[in-house]
């Protein structure tokens, strides 16, 4: 049964595919029960709007003439438009033209808006989260990608925004658990309760189930417990993990190399 309604499932989307290029719209992604295609750019929004919602009504045509012609039955599915994105990134899967499962920025009635990117998730830095959000800002309102990349990375390295280089990762269980293999944040709290067995006050984290903060500094993975984790960091770390893998997809889809216009001196390769 599961697989006949997998199989059923990628048939209506392989059909509604089908149907919306057979109508001049072209499908860049289709996931589980979402497509995403484009129209032609000489489409004003208004008409882009129209265009999306007679789309929509010719393919729920389609569909209720398909289940009539082929089961003899009275349609109970319906496509919705949902969103008309002016602007829109979907970084594509390495090496392939396909679009990232369920990754992508776009702009929609003036508002940015992220899915699985690293704005989106809880486990990137809120530096890369401001760093991503900015970028896009001026990525979908034309303005100078250059000047914003190098001026953001200038002011990282003169510690404006210190603050916003904690990480925070939940602990999934025990720290007597974690056996195999010791990520930055396990590190962390093995610190953190290491640091309490030598004051004589109980573990924080043997229980798992925890959220820990960390930062990165010259010396490597720090526990973040008060400001004085900010004093050694490593922004090169930064750079290289927080900062590099958002500008890299931006700016290879615009053809242009972001290492040339990041500060000589840091190698970022």
């Amino acid at each position: 049964l599961a697989s006949s309604i997998t199989m059923r499932g990628h048939e209506l989307l392989g059909r509604s595919k089908q149907w919306m290029e057979e109508r001049g719209a072209k499908v860049i992604y289709g996931d589980t029960d979402s497509l995403f295609i484009t129209l032609s750019d000489e489409l004003s929004e208004e008409q882009a709007w129209e265009a999306g919602k007679q789309l929509c009504a010719v393919v729920n045509q389609c569909l209720s003439e398909w289940c009539g012609d082929y089961a003899d039955i009275e349609s109970h599915l319906e496509l919705e438009f949902e969103t008309l994105y002016t602007r829109f990134y979907m970084p594509t899967i390495r090496g392939q033209e396909e679009g990232s499962k369920k990754r992508y920025a776009g702009l929609s009635g003036g508002e940015l808006i992220f899915k699985g990117l690293e704005a989106a998730r809880s486990d990137w830095t809120p530096l890369a989260k401001r760093f991503q959000v900015e970028l896009f800002e001026h990525l979908f309102f034309d303005k100078d990608l250059n000047h914003y990349v190098s001026s953001f990375v200038a002011d990282l390295l003169e510690g404006r925004y210190d603050s916003e280089l904690v990480y925070t990762k939940q602990l999934t269980r025990p720290l007597s658990k974690y056996t195999k293999t010791q990520p930055p944040h396990v590190r962390a709290a093995r610190m953190i309760d290491d640091q309490r067995a030598q004051q004589g006050l109980p573990p924080e984290y043997d229980r798992g189930r925890k959220r820990v903060q960390y930062v990165y500094t010259l010396s490597g993975v720090s526990p973040f417990l008060d400001q004085q984790a900010l004093d050694s960091l490593d922004y090169q770390h930064y750079i290289d993990k927080q900062i590099l893998p958002i500008a890299e997809g931006v700016f290879q889809m615009l053809n242009l190399e972001v290492t040339d216009i990041l500060t000589p001196q840091f190698n970022l390769l």
